[in-house]
């Protein structure tokens, strides 16, 4: 028999708590407006059966970022790569999200660090992500697919959905930013003027 696999969730938060080590993301904002309880780091487990052949392997696959829908994950506008480092024997290994800053400066957005036994995981931010909506406090989620191998090399394809909540940016306080057109009525037949 071959082994299955399906979805995991983990959950994170830009404004979230140091976590497993993890320090807290610069220029958060404590308190905002629909914060949520989650840290900036979380544990969980693949959801993996690898059945009576046992599990040999995990690999995630690399390449560019992605959500759930598709789109290209950024970070401060930069593209988001993917790179699984698998450790000796395929015992577990860590999954980078990063971008190159210039031509060298390589700089790590998120980790996911498999445990040995290629179950158990630790999600760490450690960048905020690009969303959408600026201005609003929302959801990206951010789709991580992995391949498992039994003992005789069957496969099954499985993926660890993260859901990061986004940290608003405010001004005085909880006032949210947000983009601003005035328009100035100058009398007559003078029209209009944008500002």
């Amino acid at each position: 028999d071959g082994p299955s696999a399906g979805l995991s969730l983990a959950f994170v938060d830009e404004d979230g708590d140091s976590a497993h080590g993890v320090p807290v993301l610069p220029d958060r904002l404590v308190n905002g407006p629909d914060d949520s309880n989650y840290t900036v780091a979380t544990t969980g487990k693949l959801a993996i059966d690898a059945g009576e052949d046992g599990l040999k392997s995990v690999a995630f696959a690399e390449g560019t970022a992605k959500t759930i829908f598709g789109q290209v994950v950024e970070s401060g506008g930069n593209e988001v790569k993917l790179e699984w480092k698998p450790e000796l024997d395929d015992a577990g290994g860590v999954l980078e999200g990063y971008y190159m800053d210039g031509d060298d400066v390589r700089v790590p957005v998120f980790t996911l660090t498999l445990a040995a036994n290629n179950l158990d995981y630790t999600f760490a931010l450690h960048q905020p992500l690009d969303h959408n909506a600026p201005g609003t406090e929302d959801e990206l989620y951010l789709k991580l697919e992995f391949t498992a191998t039994d003992g005789d090399d069957d496969t099954a394809k499985g993926m660890v959905k993260v859901v990061v909540d986004d940290d608003t940016p405010v001004l005085n306080g909880n006032t949210v930013i947000e983009p601003c057109l005035t328009v100035t009525y100058m009398g007559g037949d003078a029209g209009y003027s944008n500002s």
